[in-house]
C-alpha cells in the first residue's frame, strides 16, 4: 500500500498542469496567477518607466536651462572656463542680476524657494580655501590642515572686487560657490495619467580652482527635493480624475495578484510602501520593480520543466554552471590585468581609458565585438611608444578574449548540452512507467518495489545458475 502511495505521489508530482486538469479536474490556478502577474506587473513597469524617463529628462533639461540662464556666456562646452578676475566678477554679478529678475527673464515656470514670486532669499557666496600656516599669509599654506568654507550673503560689487583683487587671494582658494534655491513644477505634457510634481532645486554654481592652473572650471550642480504642490498647480478636468481612479484600481489589482505569489510577497509589500509616497524614490522603485519583473518572468521557467525539449536546456545551464564559474574566475584575473594595464598606460591619450571603470567598460565592449575600429582610430599619436604599445595591446586582448576565452565559454555550454541530449530516461521515470522488463521472458513487471526486487532476484539466480553450470562443465572437462 505504501509503495502504491509513493508511486501515485511521484506520478502526480511530475504531471503538467494540463494533465492534472484532464485527469483530476484540478484547475491550474498557479499558472493562471503567474500569467496574470506577468502581464499586470509588466504593464505597471512600463507605466512607471515612462514616468521615470520623463522625470529624468525633465531634470536634465531643467539643469541645462539653469546653466544657460545663470552662467554668463555659457556655450554648452564641458568644462567651461573663467581665466581672469574681471570675467569672474562679471559672471557673479550676472548670476545675481538674473536671479532677482527670475520672474521676467526665463520662459520656464520657475519660482523662488517655496514658490514665492517676490522677496527671494539672497544668493549665498561660499569660499572654500586652505588655511595659512599659523594664520599668517607670509608663512605659506598649511596643506595638512582641513579646508574651511565660509558663506555670506551676496555682497556688493565694490567689496567683491576688493576681495578678489587682493594679491595672493587665489593661491589658497580651492573653489567659489554660488548657492540658491528655485521651485519648479513638472507637468509632463499635461498627460491624463500624470499628476503634477513639484520640486525645489538646490543649485550650486562652482568655480573650481583646485588645480591652480590659472583657470576656474565652471559647473552647475543641482539636486532636488520633493515639495507638495500648491493648490493652483492641480490639474482640473473630469477626464483626468476618472483616469486617475482607474490607475489606482489597476495598482490595487496588481498588489492583490502579487500578494498571491509567495515568491514575490516581499517585493509587493515594498513596492506598495514606495508607491504610497507619490513615487518619490524613483531610483529605488525602479530597481525593485526591475527585479520584480525579472523574477516574475523567470518564475515561468518552472512550467517549462514539464516539457522535455525545454527542460534539457535548463538542465544544461545548471550542469554547465560549475564549469562556467571556475572558467570565469580565471578569466576575471586576466581581464583585470588587461584593464589595469590599459588604464595606466593609455589614460592620458585615449577617451575610453581615462578611468578604471571606463577602461573595463571599453574592454568589455571590445570583447563583444563592438566599436573595435573606432577604438583603434581614436588613439592619440602624441607619444609614439604608447601608440605602438596600444596597437599590440588591443590586438592581443581582442585575439585572446574573442578567439579563445569567449569561444571556450561557448563550447562549455555546447558540450554539456550535447552530452545531456544522449541521456535516456531516469530510473524514477522508468519506475513510473513500469518499463523494467525481463530480458529472458520479455514480460513486463508491475511498477512496484516488490516486483523490482523479484526482478533483481530472478536475474541474480539466473546469473548464479549459469555460473554453476560453467563450473560443473569445466570440472568434467
Amino acid at each position: 500500500m505504501a509503495e502504491n502511495n509513493i508511486l501515485h505521489k511521484l506520478k502526480y508530482h511530475f504531471m503538467s498542469p494540463y494533465e492534472k486538469y484532464m485527469k483530476y479536474g484540478r484547475k491550474p490556478w498557479k499558472l493562471v496567477i503567474q500569467v496574470l502577474k506577468i502581464f499586470m506587473v509588466t504593464a505597471q513597469v512600463i507605466l512607471f518607466g515612462t514616468d521615470r524617463f520623463a522625470s529624468i529628462a525633465f531634470m536634465k533639461n531643467t539643469k541645462n536651462a539653469f546653466e544657460n540662464l545663470f552662467i554668463q556666456s555659457y556655450d554648452g562646452t564641458t568644462p567651461f572656463f573663467v581665466i581672469n578676475k574681471n570675467t569672474l566678477i562679471n559672471a557673479i554679478k550676472y548670476t545675481n542680476e538674473t536671479y532677482y529678475n527670475l520672474m521676467e527673464i526665463p520662459i520656464g515656470k520657475f519660482r523662488y524657494a517655496g514658490f514665492a514670486e517676490n522677496n527671494p532669499l539672497p544668493i549665498l557666496i561660499c569660499l572654500k580655501q586652505y588655511k595659512y600656516a599659523n594664520g599668517n599669509m607670509s608663512r605659506g599654506i598649511d596643506q595638512d590642515a582641513a579646508t574651511t568654507e565660509d558663506c555670506i550673503e551676496m555682497f556688493s560689487e565694490s567689496f567683491l572686487r576688493f576681495k578678489l583683487q587682493q594679491n595672493g587671494f587665489f593661491d589658497s582658494v580651492v573653489s567659489i560657490h554660488l548657492k540658491f534655491s528655485l521651485s519648479v513644477v513638472f507637468w509632463n505634457g499635461l498627460k491624463r495619467h500624470h499628476v503634477p510634481e513639484c520640486f525645489e532645486m538646490q543649485n550650486n554654481i562652482v568655480f573650481d580652482n583646485s588645480y591652480h592652473d590659472g583657470q576656474l572650471r565652471v559647473n552647475l550642480e543641482m539636486s532636488e527635493d520633493i515639495l507638495n504642490c500648491p493648490d493652483n498647480y492641480a490639474l482640473l478636468g473630469e477626464g483626468n480624475k476618472v483616469f486617475q481612479n482607474l490607475m489606482i484600481i489597476f495598482d490595487i489589482l496588481v498588489i492583490m495578484i502579487c500578494t498571491l505569489s509567495i515568491l514575490l510577497c516581499i517585493r509587493s509589500l515594498t513596492k506598495s510602501i514606495m508607491l504610497a509616497e507619490d513615487i518619490r524614490f524613483y531610483n529605488i522603485c525602479s530597481v525593485l520593480l526591475g527585479l520584480g519583473v525579472v523574477l516574475a518572468w523567470i518564475g515561468m521557467l518552472r512550467f517549462f520543466t514539464y516539457l522535455k525539449s525545454f527542460n534539457i536546456l535548463l538542465i544544461a545551464l545548471r550542469y554547465a554552471a560549475p564549469s562556467l564559474i571556475r572558467f570565469m574566475f580565471c578569466a576575471i584575473f586576466i581581464f583585470t590585468g588587461f584593464t589595469l594595464c590599459g588604464w595606466i598606460v593609455m589614460a592620458p591619450y585615449h577617451l575610453k581609458f581615462q578611468t578604471f571603470l571606463s577602461t573595463a567598460e571599453g574592454l568589455f565592449s571590445l570583447l563583444n565585438g563592438d566599436d573595435i575600429y573606432a577604438t583603434f582610430l581614436n588613439m592619440s599619436p602624441m607619444n609614439t611608444s604608447v601608440w605602438v604599445f596600444s596597437k599590440i595591446y588591443l590586438y592581443t586582448f581582442i585575439s585572446l578574449f574573442i578567439y579563445i576565452v569567449l569561444s571556450t565559454f561557448i563550447n562549455i555550454v555546447g558540450d554539456t548540452y550535447e552530452k545531456l541530449k544522449e541521456w535516456g530516461p531516469t530510473r524514477i521515470e522508468d519506475f513510473m512507467r513500469g518499463c523494467l522488463t525481463s530480458e529472458a521472458s520479455n514480460e513486463g513487471f508491475a511498477p512496484t518495489c516488490r516486483c523490482i526486487r523479484e526482478y533483481i532476484m530472478k536475474e541474480s539466480l539466473e546469473t548464479l545458475s549459469s555460473r554453476r553450470l560453467s563450473v560443473i562443465s569445466a570440472s568434467f572437462e
